[in-house]
C-alpha cells in the first residue's frame, strides 16, 4: 500500500499582538499540506471589573472585527464584521445542544445570552478556543501549501470598543468590564508531509498545470442611511461582482450600536418594520414573489444557507 500522508504533530505559533492586531504567519513548504477544518485559535482574555457580563451569540468570535488572509502581498480575503457574520451563522446553522454545550465551552456561547455570565467574578481570565471560520475552513480538501510561493499570513483585527464584545445591557454599562490584556494566544494547525511517491502521484495528474485550490468565501459591504419616519422604501446597492453568488445575507443595525456605544448589543439585528424586499441582478427580481412576512423572511435566510426542508429529506439513520 503506498502510504501518501504522515501526519505531523500539531503546531504552535505565538502571535504577535500590535495595535489591536493578531498577525500570524503559516509556514509553506515542499510536500506540506494543511487542514484547514482542524485549525484552533487558543487565547486567553483577561477582563478587570464586571462581574455577571455576558458576551454576544458568537461567543469569543465577536472580538475579531475583521480578517484577512494573505499570501506575500495578495489579499486572498477579506471579511469584516466578522463576528456579525458569527453571530448570524451560529444561530441559523448550530443545534441548541452545539450552542449550550460544546461551543458553549470553547467560545462562550449561549442560546440566551442574557441568562448566561461569562465574567463570574470581579476580575477573571477567560480561556478560548475557537476554530476560525474563512477560506482555510470552508472547503473539505487540504490546503496545498506545498504549492504557495511564500507563506499565508493571517491578519485579525480585534474590536475597537470592548462593549462590541459583550452583549448584556449592564455589561454595556461605562461603570462595567474593561478588556485588561489577550495573553497566550496560539495558533494550533493540523498540517501533514506527504511522502515523494504521493507528491509524484499529484504532479502526474495536474501536468504541467497550476494547482487550482477551489473555495469560498464571505465578502461584507456596508451601507449607512438615515431612515426618516416618512421613508417606506430603502434601495441599497451592493457592488459585489463575481462570477457565482451563492447567498446573500444582510442584517439591520444603527449606527450607535455597531460602535458599541448604545445600550443594545452590537450585532443585534432589528427589523425596522420591514415589510417586503427584493433584490435586483441585473434585469431579473430574486426572489421572483416578494417575501413579505415573517414566515417567509424566515424560509428565504434558511434557503440561503441550504435548504428550508433539510430535516425532512435527511437519511433515517439506526444507532444499536
Amino acid at each position: 500500500m503506498l502510504e501518501i500522508f504522515k501526519v505531523q504533530s500539531l503546531l504552535k505559533m505565538e502571535l504577535n499582538t500590535m495595535l489591536g492586531r493578531l498577525l500570524l504567519n503559516i509556514p509553506t513548504g515542499s510536500n506540506l499540506v494543511g487542514s484547514g477544518q482542524d485549525t484552533i485559535l487558543k487565547f486567553n482574555v483577561n477582563f478587570r471589573g464586571g462581574a455577571g457580563d455576558k458576551l454576544n451569540r458568537s461567543g469569543a468570535h465577536s472580538i475579531i472585527q475583521r480578517m484577512r488572509i494573505f499570501l506575500g502581498s495578495t489579499l486572498l480575503s477579506d471579511i469584516d464584521n466578522y463576528g456579525n457574520l458569527m453571530d448570524l451563522l451560529m444561530t441559523t446553522q448550530q443545534s441548541t445542544d452545539s450552542i449550550v454545550g460544546k461551543y458553549s465551552i470553547m467560545a462562550g456561547t449561549s442560546l440566551n445570552p442574557t441568562d448566561a455570565n461569562i465574567v463570574a467574578a470581579t476580575d477573571a481570565t477567560i480561556v478560548f478556543a475557537i476554530p476560525l471560520v474563512s477560506i482555510l475552513s470552508w472547503s473539505n480538501n487540504y490546503i496545498p501549501l506545498f504549492a504557495m510561493s511564500g507563506p499565508l499570513r493571517i491578519e485579525l483585527q480585534l474590536v475597537s470598543n470592548i462593549r462590541q464584545f459583550f452583549h448584556s445591557a449592564a455589561a454595556l454599562a461605562a461603570a462595567h468590564s474593561s478588556l485588561k490584556f489577550i495573553d497566550n494566544v496560539e495558533l494550533v494547525v493540523n498540517m501533514m508531509e506527504i511522502s515523494d511517491s504521493g507528491m509524484n502521484i499529484i504532479k502526474n495528474s495536474i501536468g504541467n498545470s497550476p494547482v487550482q485550490w477551489v473555495i469560498q468565501d464571505y465578502r461584507n459591504y456596508q451601507y449607512v442611511n438615515t431612515l426618516r419616519t416618512t421613508v417606506t422604501q430603502l434601495s441599497i446597492p451592493i457592488p459585489a461582482k463575481f462570477n457565482s453568488l451563492n447567498s446573500l445575507l444582510w442584517t439591520f443595525r444603527s449606527s450607535a450600536n455597531s460602535q458599541g456605544v448604545a445600550t443594545f448589543p452590537s450585532n443585534e439585528s432589528i427589523s425596522y418594520g420591514l415589510k417586503e424586499y427584493f433584490v435586483r441582478l441585473g434585469a431579473r427580481t430574486v426572489p421572483t414573489k416578494p417575501p413579505n412576512s415573517l414566515p417567509e423572511f424566515c424560509c428565504e435566510l434558511l434557503r440561503s444557507l441550504g435548504s428550508p426542508c433539510n430535516f425532512l429529506t435527511q437519511r433515517t439513520h439506526l444507532y444499536i
